[in-house]
């Protein structure tokens, strides 16, 4: 199984029929996964283990955004129009609703976004974190034009061992990063782990600033993304989690 992360731009007007849409079917937001049967054999003919959706807001757009585990992205976005091509409910009923709410016709073979990792690390857990729920977070940060190849070069930090203490400092025992390219742009694509007991990310986020060599990173990424130093504190809703 493999981890991927990707986004869409919802579409003006439509981010409370999102929030209401997953309320409504109870896809239960909740890290624990818990959903009914019919979407659990859903995601079994999709070969997905896992799926997490999340709503973010920047600089006055909304974002729908999806966390798969799965064999890989191409056999998911495949395994997808099959189930909307023979008619599942659910596959038709979220094929409707991408349609409303985004635009996007996923039944179509060119509507699927091109996703590359360029980064995975993790950090030890801590007497503290050792047997934690786990919180999932996923948000963006879409590049400016031509800026992809930058990004990657970004996090080719060649010392691990920086990107493993910066994770452990802001409390993280997880990250991964993926470039996404579609026909809305390209994004850097985030998904941390942290352990669910009270922190202060934000503070955290600050005081490492201070560090000569986070700050030279986050310069760096405010000129690749145009964002300030206060839009990387991205707000992100989790909508919900399914497990198969």
């Amino acid at each position: 199984m493999v981890r991927f992360a990707y986004a869409t731009p919802i579409l003006a007007n439509k981010s409370d029929r999102v929030r209401e849409y997953y309320r409504d079917l109870h896809w239960a937001a909740q890290e624990s996964g818990g959903c009914s049967e019919e979407q659990q054999l859903f995601c079994k003919l999709l070969n997905v283990s896992g799926w997490s959706s999340f709503l973010q807001e920047l600089r006055g757009l909304d974002y729908l955004l999806h966390l798969i585990d799965a064999e890989d992205s191409d056999e998911f976005f495949f395994n997808f129009r099959d189930q909307i091509r023979r008619g599942h409910p659910i596959a038709l009923e979220l094929h409707e609703f991408h349609l409303e709410v985004l635009g996007r016709d996923y039944a179509e073979e060119n509507v699927a976004p091109k996703i590359e990792e360029i980064f995975y690390q993790n950090a030890p857990y801590t007497d503290k974190s050792r047997g934690a729920p786990i919180h999932k977070r996923t948000f963006i940060y879409p590049l400016l034009p031509g800026s992809a190849e930058g990004a990657i070069r970004l996090y080719e930090e060649p010392d691990a061992s920086r990107y493993r203490e910066f994770l452990s400092f802001c409390g993280m025992v997880r990250m991964s990063i993926w470039i996404q390219s579609s026909s809305s742009g390209d994004y850097l694509v985030y998904n941390t782990e942290i352990p669910m007991f009270p922190t202060r990310f934000d503070e955290q986020h600050q005081a490492n600033y201070e560090s000569d060599w986070y700050k030279r990173a986050i310069l760096r990424l405010s000129e690749l993304t145009g964002l300030t130093f206060s839009e990387f504190m991205a707000t992100v809703e989790h909508l919900s989690s399914v497990s198969a």
